[in-house]
């Protein structure tokens, strides 16, 4: 899933975010979506590890 845009909903004053789920776009909270952004940081920097070792 990747997060698109965050928001705040004007009715409730949540905040929440837009997200592509692959198929199409779903509004999650923004803690979902925080939670999404951290779990693709990761693997970025998983990966930048690996190049600079070499691996």
């Amino acid at each position: 899933m990747q997060v698109l845009r965050f928001f705040t909903d004007e009715l409730s004053g949540d905040e929440c975010a837009i997200a592509w789920n692959g198929t199409e776009e779903i509004c999650i909270t923004a803690d979902e979506a925080w939670d999404i952004e951290a779990q693709a940081q990761a693997k970025q920097d998983a990966y930048e590890l690996r190049c600079e070792r070499g691996w």
